[in-house]
């Protein structure tokens, strides 16, 4: 016959093992819930860089993307030389035509 304080040990210890994995479940439910939200934060980069090259536009604006002031500075810089290099182009032609009305 089962000893009444052996079946009390017993269910004690069952007891106590439950409590260990409800706790375990808990700990990987967070850790779960963590990786759910680093993974969609991942996603939303991913798409948030793929819709980057979707833009017709050739001159992307470097703050929507979280990029750096020296990113910022790049772009700016590129657009100031563009502008500068129509400058020069316009000059060049003007003085093509001034060259060409002298020579005639």
């Amino acid at each position: 016959m089962l000893d009444p304080e052996d079946v009390e040990n017993e269910l004690v210890h069952i007891d106590d093992q439950l409590i260990t994995i409800e706790d375990s479940l808990d700990v990987i439910s967070d850790e779960f819930l963590h990786l759910d939200e680093q993974l969609a934060v991942h996603i939303e980069a991913e798409e948030e860089r793929q819709n980057i090259g979707d833009d017709d536009d050739p001159v992307l604006d470097p703050v929507a993307y979280d990029a750096s002031p020296y990113d910022e500075w790049v772009v700016e810089s590129d657009r100031e030389i563009d502008e500068l290099a129509q400058i020069l182009a316009r000059e060049a032609e003007s003085n093509l035509d001034w060259v060409s009305e002298k020579n005639m």
